[in-house]
């Protein structure tokens, strides 16, 4: 392991970009992995990115694509925040293309880094007295 490829954060492993990355050049059968992140749509509350990916597994061809359509929009949602780049917003809207993309190959689904601005500021308060789980 090199890098920034993998964070403990709360007790949870989380695997950043680097670190997806790199699993999905080390899968087996894995190749011509080709992805394209677009411009973002930003807005006072964050952004919306296009993206397409392909790749071929095992001989067998396969893409993703994140785009606005007729019907409907698939873009990829990011949390912007007042001091985020653009680079920024495409480094997050690229970590969810891998971690989609390692999901659809493996069927396993690694958490990914939090947002710092996903985090909420709050106090725990026991909900039972007893010990148990729920009330009965």
């Amino acid at each position: 392991m090199t890098g920034n490829e993998i964070n403990i954060i709360a007790g949870n492993l989380y695997v950043t970009k680097e670190g997806f990355e790199r699993l999905l050049s080390e899968l087996a059968g894995l190749v011509n992995l080709k992805i394209q992140v677009g411009v973002p749509q930003t807005s006072d509350s964050g952004a919306l990115v296009p993206a397409r990916a392909e790749w071929m597994l095992g001989g067998v061809k396969d893409s993703m694509t994140w785009e606005k359509e007729a019907t409907a929009d698939y873009r990829i949602p990011i949390r912007v925040n007042s001091s985020m780049g653009i680079d920024a917003i495409l480094g997050k809207a690229k970590s969810k293309v891998l971690r989609t993309i390692y999901a659809r190959v493996t069927g396993s689904k690694l958490l990914a880094e939090p947002d710092a601005d996903d985090a909420i500021d709050g106090e725990a308060t026991d909900v039972t007295t007893d010990g148990k789980l729920f009330k009965e």
